[in-house]
């Protein structure tokens, strides 16, 4: 390649964006790319600036990951509840888990009800953690 570039196969991820019924009709060869005589491999995820996109853009496995995520730091949060105030929790649930559900969240706002629910219930576990601290 010119100036000295070179692809680096391992790292480089190939995606196609569309519908189901579309991907039927390529071939395998279709869903390949060659630069430089190497063959790009069609991904179905691929990880963008932190944002898993998969091939139909349904976003269900970003918000997979962000669920697990943050529910794993609700749990750890829940080990300290009783050693900290609520303006400390208060605190670190927006360090943890408000940061995380914020990150890129533009990219959700025009998905079904039925895929962001899983974000919906980790905000209403963050209300009852702030609770059980007033307790």
């Amino acid at each position: 390649m010119s100036r000295g570039l070179q692809l680096n196969d391992a790292k480089t991820k190939l995606i196609w964006f569309g519908i189901r019924t579309s991907f039927r009709r390529l071939s395998s060869a279709d869903r390949t790319l060659t630069i430089d005589s190497v063959d790009v491999q069609q991904n179905d995820v691929v990880l963008d600036l932190g944002v898993l996109l998969d091939c139909e853009l349904t976003l269900k496995q970003h918000i997979n990951r962000i669920t697990t995520t943050c529910f794993y730091c609700l749990r750890r949060l829940r080990q300290i509840k009783r050693y900290v105030d609520v303006a400390v929790m208060k605190q670190l649930i927006s360090a943890f888990i408000f940061s995380g559900l914020d990150y890129c969240n533009v990219i959700l706002s025009c998905l079904p009800l039925s895929t962001i629910a899983l974000l919906q219930r980790v905000q209403w576990n963050c209300r009852d953690v702030t609770m059980c601290v007033l307790l």
